[in-house]
Parts: structure tokens; sequence; C-alpha cells
């Protein structure tokens, strides 16, 4: 897999996703993203910077 970091250009847009919880609570926001992910057809590594 390639450097996302590498290709990292002054002056463009940064997307960062947050999700605040740990240990179970974890365990929703995981799930959700999951299902996004299958509904959309799109890995979230690929459309956040950070995660």
């Amino acid at each position: 897999m390639e450097d996302k970091f590498a290709k990292f250009e002054k002056g463009k847009k940064i997307t960062i996703l947050s999700i605040d919880g740990g240990g179970i609570r974890g365990i929703i926001p995981g799930t959700i993203l999951a299902f996004l992910e299958s509904k959309l057809q799109v890995i979230m590594i690929y459309i956040y910077i950070l995660i």
C-alpha cells in the first residue's frame, strides 16, 4: 500500500475522521463504519487521511 502522507501537498484539503469511544463504546461506531463501507462500496481509509 502506498504512503498517503508522501503525496501531501501544502494547501490541499485534509480529511480527518475522529471517533470517540473505547472498549465496548467503540463497537457501535465501528459497526456503523463497516455498514457505510458495505453500502457505499468504498473503503474509509481512501476517503480520510487520518482515522
